[in-house]
């Protein structure tokens, strides 16, 4: 179609086998597309060449460059507003692959992220009826003993209007939002092959006693490979399968009970209702004890979530929340969700964000079934339609004297009531006891006051600079 000079011309801008479509006598609309993903490179190379070279070349080069310019107008026209968005529509996709582009997918099986090389792409027709962006890419495996190239398939199904390039099942790399961070990351990963040695079962002590679900764990983790059971016609003894555990979750149920019977925690428990609980009180008075407590005399487990690893905004909360009521509902477990202030705070008309987040957290406690406990220190800040949600509420004062003394009989009343009097929470105790056991576990005795009035002064010295004069200036002396 092309003369031969203007293929030897323009070839060196192509970075693939995809320049020989000069050579080609039919060229279709898609090797047109192709064309255009090389523009810009075209225009490069017709700037760079000389104009001693043959005029003929020159000429049929420029008549190129004009009809690819006049012909994908409309095309431009479109893709550079949307492109300052980073948007894309489903007929521009194409626009978007340029071959041999770094990738940005997901690895199947384990989601985590990958680069690969685009090859190809054209739309398809499932067997449904649903049309979509079908993209072939490369990347190098390795299968243990050699390195080589291997092909992948990723599609894209199709949708309206603009879509975030970010919220595409695969799409150019330099798209993504920390591109470097992803490069950095991958290329870390990649020397890290060749000390591979082989699988290895990391095995992790547990005292405390565990949910086994196995349906829902391949429920969760559908990619997971599932173990093989073999019959055997001449009954010979079945092999065994190692079988990781590395996503596995510990749910922890707090003290420790001697002689239970595990068959007990294999019965299912009897559908329940939505039951929820809503303590309140200044820190360290036991709002999370009592959960743990609860949980535990119900020899059910405990599930305690705090507010922060919901996440801030309303659509992490909207994808994270509905999972873990669900886990906890299977599991018939006491739900804690400490430090809620920001999911129960009062909505208002100026805050539009605190509201959605609100709002999500009222629609999906909807939809619980369980028992689940809410902690907060600030009661007069809780939205009117949360409260009318709460079966039970609770609310916690600060100790008394005769609290922060209770069951510290084995040392000197006196002292302790002296302490007390200190007016110190129950997580402030907590700490000072357990500092005081360590001190006593490096001497290798018993607990004695000396080594809580070690922990006490070191707290009171603390206490001194972070709430006295010159605080500020005081605190920069500790690590």
């Amino acid at each position: 179609m092309y003369p031969s000079k203007l293929a030897d011309g323009v070839e060196p801008t192509s970075e693939s086998d995809n320049g020989e479509v000069l050579r080609k006598e039919d060229v279709d609309f898609e090797l047109w597309n192709l064309l255009y993903h090389y523009l810009l490179d075209l225009e490069e190379c017709r700037h760079n060449l000389s104009e001693a070279l043959d005029h003929s070349t020159l000429e049929h080069l420029d008549l190129l460059l004009s009809f690819i310019r006049t012909a994908y107008a409309s095309t431009t026209e479109r893709l550079g507003p949307l492109l300052e968005k980073h948007q894309i529509t489903y007929d521009l996709l194409w626009t978007l692959f340029k071959p041999n582009t770094l990738t940005y997918a997901k690895c199947f099986g384990t989601g985590q992220p990958r680069c690969v090389k685009y090859e190809f792409g054209e739309e398809k027709t499932a067997n449904g009826g649903i049309k979509y962006f079908h993209v072939e890419a490369r990347y190098l495996e390795f299968d243990g003993k050699v390195f080589g190239e291997m092909s992948s398939e990723h599609a894209i199904e199709k949708f309206r209007g603009a879509k975030q390039i970010t919220a595409l099942e695969v799409f150019p790399l330099k798209y993504h939002p920390s591109e470097r961070q992803v490069r950095t990351h991958l290329t870390e990963c990649g020397r890290k092959i060749p000390f591979h040695d082989g699988h290895r079962v990391v095995e992790i002590p547990i005292e405390s006693r565990v949910v086994v679900d196995a349906a829902y764990f391949r429920e969760e983790n559908p990619n997971y490979a599932r173990p093989s059971i073999k019959n055997s016609d001449k009954g010979s003894p079945a092999g065994w399968h190692v079988i990781d555990f590395d996503d596995a979750e510990e749910v922890s149920a707090s003290g420790k009970n001697n002689g239970m019977d595990p068959s007990e925690y294999l019965v299912p428990v009897d559908g329940m209702t939505l039951l929820t609980r809503y303590i309140s009180g200044p820190p360290g008075v036991g709002k999370s004890l009592t959960a743990e407590l609860i949980a535990e005399h119900l020899r059910r487990p405990l599930m305690p979530v705090s507010a922060g690893e919901l996440g801030t905004t309303a659509e992490t909360v909207e994808k994270w929340l509905p999972r873990i009521f669900k886990r906890a509902s299977r599991w018939k477990a006491v739900l804690l969700l400490d430090e809620a202030d920001v999911l129960l705070e009062q909505r208002s008309s100026y805050d539009i964000y605190r509201n959605a987040l609100v709002c999500v957290f009222l629609r999906t406690l909807e939809y619980y079934q369980g028992m689940m406990f809410l902690t907060t220190n600030r009661v007069e800040q809780i939205d009117d339609a949360i409260a009318s949600r709460i079966h039970f509420k609770l609310k916690y004062d600060n100790l008394n004297l005769e609290q922060r003394t209770n069951g510290a009989a084995i040392y000197s009343r006196d002292d302790f009531d002296d302490w007390a009097r200190k007016g110190r929470n129950g997580r402030e105790i907590k700490n000072l006891v357990s500092t005081a056991q360590a001190l006593a576990i490096q001497e290798g005795c018993q607990v004695t006051m000396s080594h809580l009035e070690v922990a006490i002064a070191a707290s009171e010295d603390f206490e001194c600079d972070f709430k006295g004069v010159g605080s500020k200036e005081a605190m920069n002396g500790y690590t």
